[in-house]
């Protein structure tokens, strides 16, 4: 199972520096994944969760594309982070939604050209499976009692290096 960092936090939120990309590196130099919020406005892309806040180029997420997973915010940035506008080597692993229980995460194209797809972004603990992240927000839900039994492909959390003692 992967621990990813939930816009860059690691031991709680810190709301004045998630998804900025010095915050997010820090994740990433801990050996953690990280999820981050895209959105594309005026062309250009952003990092923030209530809006576009941060510009960040194509360049600096494909660098980092083997622990990043983005959170498409708005359908410009789902539409311009997926294969159509994306080589197969460069392929990001993008999800979007809204109110949603389950997203599918787009992972790109393999050497073929064909779409890779297959985990899912959960926000219905009832039902799971191996494919499956589920996003533990916040310390009451990473109670011990409340991490799902089943094995999950990840857990997505502002409390990961709490997370890594457990497992």
């Amino acid at each position: 199972m992967i621990l990813i960092s939930h816009r860059g936090n690691t031991s709680g939120s810190r709301k004045e520096r998630e998804n900025t990309k010095s915050y997010i590196q820090e994740a990433l130099d801990m050996g953690y994944h990280v999820e981050v919020d895209i959105w594309k406005k005026g062309g250009e892309l952003f990092l923030g969760h209530d809006g576009p806040e941060n510009e960040v180029d194509k360049e600096w997420l494909l660098d980092r594309k083997e622990k990043l997973w983005v959170h498409a915010k708005n359908p410009e940035a789902l539409f311009s982070l997926t294969y159509e506008h994306l080589s197969p080597k460069d392929s990001l692993a993008v999800f979007f939604h809204e109110k949603e229980k389950y997203a599918l995460i787009y992972n790109g194209r393999n050497q073929h050209g064909i779409v890779i797809n297959g985990l899912i972004w959960a926000h219905d603990m009832q039902k799971l499976n191996s494919k499956c992240i589920v996003p533990l927000l916040n310390q009451s839900d990473i109670a011990f009692r409340k991490i799902p039994k089943q094995h999950l492909w990840g857990i997505c959390s502002d409390y990961v290096s709490e997370l890594q003692t457990r497992f």
